[in-house]
C-alpha cells in the first residue's frame, strides 16, 4: 500500500468519517449460492455522504495484465493526502470483455469497502436497529420543545420549581403541573408529545 508522508490530518478526518458509516445493505442476489450480498452501489451508498462531507474522494482505475486483472483505489483527503492500494484477480478468460467487466465490478466493491471499512448488513438487521430506538419520553420531549421555542417562559417556571434539569423531574404529578405552568404563560396549553411529532418536516 502506497500513502502520503503525512496523515495527521488524514487519519483523524477518516475516523469521523467512519464514525458516521452504517453498513452496506445486502439487496442483491447471487443465484449460484442462493444467497444475498451488498453490491457496488449498496456499498457506495453506505460511504458516500460520510465521505464527501469529511473532505474525502475516492478514486478507482482498472489495472491489468496478462494473467490480473482488478483496481487500483486512491482514497484521497482534501488535504493531499491519501492512501493507496490494488485489489487484482486472476484473469477467468483471455479476450473477454464481460468477464472483464465483471472482476473489475467485483474488486471495485470490495476495495471500496476494506479501504472505507464498511461491512455488509442484512436488511432486517438495518430495520431492526431502527425499531430497537429508544423510545422517546413524552415529558422531556415538550420540555425540549418549549425550551427551544419559549425559551422565556420555561426558565421562569424551572426557577419556579427551583430546577435547572428537566430530566431530574421524575414525578409524574409534578411533570404535569410544570408543563401546565408553562403552557399557562404562554397562554395555551399543549399536551406531551413524543419526538416524532415535534420534529417531522
Amino acid at each position: 500500500m502506497n500513502k502520503s508522508e503525512k496523515l495527521d490530518k488524514f487519519a483523524p478526518a477518516l475516523a469521523k468519517a467512519q464514525s458516521e458509516m452504517g453498513g452496506a445493505v445486502k439487496d442483491s442476489n447471487n443465484p449460484f449460492f442462493k444467497s444475498q450480498y451488498a453490491d457496488l452501489t449498496s456499498v457506495w451508498k453506505a460511504c458516500k455522504t460520510a465521505l464527501h462531507s469529511n473532505g474525502f474522494s475516492v478514486i478507482q482505475a482498472p489495472v491489468t495484465n496478462d494473467t490480473r486483472i482488478g483496481v487500483s483505489t486512491m482514497l484521497l483527503h482534501e488535504s493531499g493526502q491519501f492512501v493507496e492500494g490494488e485489489y487484482t484477480l486472476a484473469v477467468k478468460k483471455q479476450n473477454d470483455p464481460q468477464a472483464d467487466g465483471s472482476s473489475l465490478t467485483y474488486c471495485r466493491r470490495y476495495a471500496l469497502a476494506a479501504f472505507v471499512g464498511i461491512c455488509p448488513v442484512d436488511d432486517d438487521g438495518e430495520k431492526a436497529m431502527v425499531r430497537n430506538k429508544p423510545v422517546s419520553d413524552p415529558f422531556l420531549s415538550s420540555m425540549k420543545m418549549y425550551a427551544t421555542n419559549h425559551k422565556k417562559e420555561y426558565w421562569e417556571v424551572m426557577n419556579d420549581w427551583g430546577m435547572k434539569e428537566a430530566k431530574k423531574i421524575t414525578n409524574p404529578e409534578s411533570q404535569e403541573h410544570i408543563l401546565d405552568d408553562i403552557a399557562n404563560k404562554i397562554g395555551k396549553k399543549v399536551k406531551p408529545v413524543d419526538d416524532d411529532e415535534i420534529f417531522k418536516g
